[in-house]
């Protein structure tokens, strides 16, 4: 019979930091292969994600342990699924709830070891909250849609993340922070900048807002910037463009030593020089941005070919022969340069 509420303390929690995806941070690189179909929980951001494919298929609010009755970390996997479970009392065993409105557990159970599961509530109020004693609740109208969705042996893999970076549905590179509720991962400025650097925005970050965010802890989104990969002639660059509301800007230094060009930055006059001529120029986190509207006036440059993930430059007037099928479309492009 199925026991959910069986208080466990626990001295030790496995710190995991996960790499980029599309979220940069929910990806195990040491796996050879990605499973199907597998479930990611994460207790401080409070929502369980499917994957299919490592594509996110579905997303949902989850209510998870309170510190004294944590929900533990690692990988787990489903064991058991259960309709209409029965809850029985783990201090009186002779004390049992059939399904119904009264039952704790819901009308749907997803075990995943132990006494610990995945389930539906009678008390959708708390969603969101850090309440349970170790399982995760999840409302009924959505662990009902889950529940056909996973199978026995489904993967389940619960983190403790404070600091979400993902690729918003927007197209931004947007990094959240929630809670230490269990007062064991501690974030810095420092911590935020090296995760945005995975998807190369870490210059637009703004660094009190970082400090603010951290402080506030409350999940809200902070929208950086819209990663562009580069290109020069025929050539991937090693570094990105970035998009923001006010134009699409591009490292000058970097993209001077693709190009074999010698420039100079004029901190006076906020001005880049080079043997063509002169432009404006903005500093971001002590790093020298030119507008792509610009790059022609200081770098000879020309824009060839663009999708909303992928640039590619060409010297102006050049007789390069680099052939253009290269990059037939967005959607090839983005097979063939791996994009984000």
């Amino acid at each position: 019979m199925i026991r959910c509420f069986i208080i466990i303390f626990y001295t030790f929690f496995v710190f995991f930091t996960p790499l980029s995806h599309t979220n940069a941070q929910e990806q195990d690189s040491a796996a050879p292969a990605v499973d199907p179909v597998r479930l990611l929980i994460n207790i401080p951001a409070r929502w369980i994600r499917l994957y299919n494919n490592d594509i996110c298929t579905a997303a949902y609010p989850v209510a998870v342990g309170k510190p004294a009755t944590p929900t533990p970390t690692g990988n787990f996997k489903v064991i058991d699924k259960e309709i209409n479970p029965t809850w029985i009392d783990p201090d009186d065993l002779s004390v049992q709830i059939p399904s119904g409105e009264d039952n704790p557990l819901g009308y749907r159970w997803i075990g995943i070891g132990g006494n610990y599961g995945i389930h539906g509530t009678n008390r959708p109020s708390s969603i969101g909250s850090f309440t349970s004693n170790g399982c995760v609740r999840v409302k009924e109208e959505n662990i009902e849609a889950l529940f056909p969705k996973v199978e026995i042996g489904t993967p389940v893999k619960i983190i403790y993340d404070r600091l979400v970076v993902e690729k918003a549905s927007n197209g931004s590179i947007a990094y959240y922070i929630y809670p230490d509720i269990y007062n064991t991962q501690a974030l810095t400025v420092g911590s935020v900048i090296d995760r945005l650097k995975t998807f190369g925005v870490e210059n637009f970050a703004d660094i009190p807002s970082i400090r603010e965010e951290i402080s506030l802890a409350n999940g809200s989104a902070n929208y950086v910037g819209f990663p562009i990969n580069l290109a020069f002639e025929d050539r991937m660059l090693p570094f990105k463009a970035v998009k923001t509301g006010s134009g699409i800007y591009l490292p000058a230094y970097a993209l001077a030593a693709a190009a074999n060009l010698s420039i100079d930055w004029d901190e006076k006059s906020k001005m880049l020089n080079s043997k063509y001529g002169s432009s404006a120029g903005i500093v971001k986190n002590d790093v020298v941005y030119i507008n792509l509207l610009d790059v022609d006036k200081v770098f000879n440059l020309q824009r060839d070919w663009q999708s909303p993930e992928f640039l590619r430059l060409l010297i102006k007037n050049s007789s390069t022969d680099a052939p253009k099928e290269a990059f037939p479309s967005a959607k090839g492009v983005s097979k063939q340069m791996h994009l984000l």
